[in-house]
Parts: structure tokens; C-alpha cells; sequence
């Protein structure tokens, strides 16, 4: 008499908990990653409103009359590379710059000179 042998028919328990290790890993990665992305996109989107609102309001300034014009300026130097510079004299030198702090954004100005 010949006897059969049958084949498997599903998945041992160390398996299913292989796959269950995988699965979790994956997850868990995927919610880092949007934890992640959802917090760079609301940051980008929040500075770009509020350099949006700052030139904004410098092109006001430029533009109106009632605002006093730049006489003179004490000579400053921008700070290293994240500052940005907004507003610079006719000479270069720095007159507004913005710069990220922390979790903040600060914005620095030279102040005008009094005779």
C-alpha cells in the first residue's frame, strides 16, 4: 500500500507572527513618517504666510509717504547663513533681516541715526 503525504494547507504560528513583527514595523515607520511630514508642512506653510505679511507690509512702508524716509543708519552685518536679508542700503549694508530662532522667527533691523 503506497501512502500520501499531504501537503500544507496554511501558515505554522511562527509565521503568522513573523509576518505580524513585519507588518507592525512598517506601521509604526509609516506613522513616524507622517507625524513627521504633517508637522514640515504646517511649519512651511506658517512661514510662508508670515513672510508673505512681512513683505507685504514693507512694500506699504516703500510706498507710502507718511512714513519718514531712512536718513542715515548705524553699519551692522548680517548674521551667518540661516539670517536672510530683506532690506539692504544702497552702500549693501544690512537695514532689516529675519532669521529662524527656536521654534520662532525674529526679524532685526539697524535703527535710524538722530541728528
Amino acid at each position: 500500500m503506497i501512502r500520501r503525504t499531504r501537503g500544507r494547507g496554511g501558515m505554522t504560528l511562527i509565521e503568522v507572527m513573523i509576518a505580524l513583527v513585519i507588518l507592525t514595523g512598517a506601521l509604526l515607520g509609516m506613522g513616524k513618517f507622517i507625524t513627521s511630514f504633517s508637522h514640515a508642512t504646517s511649519d512651511g506653510a506658517l512661514s510662508s504666510v508670515a513672510s508673505d505679511l512681512v513683505l507685504d507690509r514693507l512694500e506699504t512702508i516703500k510706498g507710502s509717504n507718511s512714513y519718514a524716509a531712512l536718513d542715515g543708519y548705524v553699519a551692522t552685518e548680517l548674521k551667518p547663513a540661516p539670517a536672510q536679508l530683506v532690506l539692504q542700503s544702497e552702500r549693501g549694508d544690512p537695514i532689516l533681516a529675519r532669521w529662524r530662532a527656536g521654534l520662532g522667527a525674529v526679524s532685526g533691523r539697524t535703527r535710524a541715526t538722530t541728528r
